[in-house]
This record gives structure tokens, sequence and C-alpha cells, in this order.
């Protein structure tokens, strides 16, 4: 594997997908402090800097996440993305 660091959810990613419904807006606190009970988010503040490559995973091995610096170089990036850089 590329990476230098692997990290798992304790959670199944099919399992969290099936409980995701169109009528989730993000706008319901009930519901999302229900949702982070059930699968609850791998870090949290102060929320780690990645330099080096990395990979997230579920509980089962599952790649949600490649983290691949300078996989691109900056000038790359540029020519993929033009209207993303201020000129």
């Amino acid at each position: 594997m590329l990476t230098n660091l692997t990290v798992s959810t304790t959670w199944d990613v099919d399992r969290y997908i099936s409980t995701i419904t169109p009528a989730q807006s993000g706008q319901n606190l009930r519901q999302e402090a229900e949702q982070e009970r059930r699968f609850p988010p791998i870090f949290g503040a102060p929320f780690p800097t990645l330099f080096e490559p990395a990979a997230i995973t579920d509980c089962h091995g599952h790649v949600l996440v490649w983290h691949l610096p300078t996989i691109f170089l900056g000038g790359v990036q540029v020519r993929m993305h033009p209207g993303d850089v201020d000129t």
C-alpha cells in the first residue's frame, strides 16, 4: 500500500450509507446528533494536519478517503482547475 498511515472508523460504511435519506438536510439537530452518536467522527478538534500519504478506511478496511499530497505538482493542478485560481 502507498500510505504511511491508515486510520479506521469504528463503523461500517455500508451501514452508514443505508441510514442516509433525501430528507436529511443537516438542519435537524436531533437527527444529526443521532448520526454522530451511531457513526462518530474519526478525529476531533484539534484536527491533525497530514503531510504524508494516508488512507481512511471503515472497520472492514474499505477505503473511504486517500490523502496523497504532492501527487500533482502545483502547475499541473492549475492546468486541471484553471477557474479555481485567482489571477
